[in-house]
């Protein structure tokens, strides 16, 4: 503003005049039209509220700074330069990366990523599940849905990793609303013992494989052991079943004996043979 020198009124004149002049400009539905570098105004085109901007130092555009109603409204920035940031590191904060995505940013390189659907992305702007953990593309394939509460990728060797004292059990618990702790993995270093466990009453450990998942390896409630049998239904009364195959021996020498077990083998002669606890050896005849 520039007031000449002129009598009082003449001055009084000029000064309300440009007052008036700087309301004008300071805030209105468009833009100013003269602007100046580092210039203040208050966009009041949105419903609602009115946007505090900036003039850069190009005298180029106005940037958003905060609403009249004092919320923080920023440019929507990048990754290298986030909308939010520091003074002492402007490379790390927080910014838009699209509709409803909101990303954090260290050293100009995203490191967590918030979608629509409330997915948190570490190192990935579109997570897979509710936790995706990434480090470098897997390649072609994304989480099943059935299972993608936890997602973590890489392009090669990884995993996830309990660490705890030599006398803790470190575990993994399944669990629904009838029982907290259902089945669990645990592991003891001082014990030296490695438990996969079914706690739930009647419960069955099945191992499979193939394509189909088929069962191979059962082991019910009652502690018997079934060999291609499926649980409970089909399993016969005993200690061990085997359905569906043979039971192949590989020849070995005449075993130590232990006592109270009987031993079952077959050696090099083509023979089957039987050793009780007291280290007897039997051949067994068929007839």
């Amino acid at each position: 503003m520039n007031i000449a020198n002129d009598s009082g009124a003449n001055v009084r004149t000029d000064m309300n005049d440009h007052i008036a002049a700087l309301v004008q400009t300071s805030s209105g539905a468009t833009a100013p039209a003269t602007t100046f570098a580092h210039q203040h105004w208050a966009d009041t085109a949105p419903a609602g509220y009115s946007l505090v901007k900036i003039r850069d130092a190009a005298d180029s555009a106005f940037n958003p700074l905060y609403s009249d109603l004092g919320h923080w409204r920023g440019t929507d920035g990048t990754a290298a330069l986030p909308g939010w940031s520091f003074a002492s590191g402007i490379e790390m904060g927080a910014y838009r990366i699209g509709a409803n995505q909101l990303g954090f940013a260290t050293a100009g390189t995203l490191a967590m990523a918030i979608d629509a659907s409330q997915q948190v992305g570490i190192g990935i702007a579109a997570p897979d599940g509710m936790l995706h953990v990434h480090k470098e593309t897997a390649g072609a394939v994304a989480a099943a849905a059935q299972a993608n509460l936890g997602v973590f990728e890489d392009s090669g060797p990884n995993g996830i990793s309990l660490l705890g004292p030599n006398s803790a059990n470190l575990n993994i618990f399944f669990g629904s609303p009838l029982d907290s702790k259902a089945a669990a993995i645990v592991w003891n270093t001082d014990a030296r013992v490695f438990q996969i466990l079914a706690h739930a009453p009647n419960a069955s450990l099945l191992l499979g494989s193939g394509t189909s998942g088929s069962i191979g390896l059962t082991l019910d409630g009652a502690q018997r052991v079934g060999i291609g049998v499926s649980p409970l239904t089909n399993m016969a009364t005993g200690d061990m079943v085997l359905e569906g195959g043979s039971l192949a021996l590989k020849e070995i020498t005449t075993p130590t004996a232990d006592t109270n077990y009987g031993k079952v083998y077959t050696k090099a002669d083509d023979k089957l043979y039987f050793q009780d606890g007291a280290g007897a050896e039997h051949e067994l005849a068929f007839v």
